[in-house]
């Protein structure tokens, strides 16, 4: 039955990408999902015949944010998927089913990784110059280096650096990469303008 395998490979498929997700970033709502994923995949193999489940290539993801955002995209299009299966079955009980994982979909799991994001989203605006920021930028530094570069940065931040201590920043050896990684260039305009109101 063509709706059923292309159910089974879609549960699959997220229960795949929520283990990862928790796996790496330890996130518990990917956990709170991947178990009702599993719940429902059962279900669906209590239908099952002959059909395989396709293999999934792993994903490259760096940060929560970015696994937030694919979760979300794959719910959004299971919203599709089951719309169109759900009209196309014959089979009562699993068009039922079919159903009651798009509703799961639409009511439970995208309100809370759209809560989940909104306070990763928080979390950044507050912290964008923390130590795990810096860290996921890629310095591979000590403890000591990353507070005392987060200190300037923050400073900087809420205008409070001194002159000598924008040119210590300027001087030191990562500030070229945190430019082009995390300040960027309007970060780069930004410094230029607090050198010039201080000079």
């Amino acid at each position: 039955m063509k709706e059923l395998q292309i159910a089974l490979n879609y549960e699959n498929e997220g229960i795949l990408l929520y283990s990862e997700l928790f796996n790496k970033f330890g996130c518990e709502i990917f956990n709170q999902i991947l178990e009702i994923k599993k719940s429902g995949l059962n279900l669906l193999q209590n239908f099952k015949t002959d059909e395989s489940l396709d293999e999934i290539a792993p994903q490259n993801l760096i940060s929560l944010k970015d696994g937030i955002i694919l979760a979300l995209t794959y719910e959004n299009k299971a919203s599709f998927i089951y719309d169109d299966i759900t009209n196309s079955v014959t089979d009562n009980a699993l068009r039922d089913i079919f159903f009651r994982l798009w509703a799961t979909s639409e009511n439970e799991y995208k309100k809370a990784l759209n809560l989940e994001l909104s306070k990763c989203e928080d979390v950044l605006k507050q912290d964008f110059f923390g130590i795990e920021n810096l860290k996921q930028f890629g310095l591979n530094l000590d403890v000591n280096s990353i507070k005392e570069l987060s200190k300037i940065l923050k400073k900087l931040k809420n205008g409070k650096a001194s002159q000598n201590e924008i040119q210590s920043f300027l001087n030191h050896p990562y500030f070229s990469f945190l430019l082009g990684a995390g300040v960027g260039a309007l970060g780069g305009i930004f410094i230029n303008e607090i050198l010039k109101e201080k000079i």
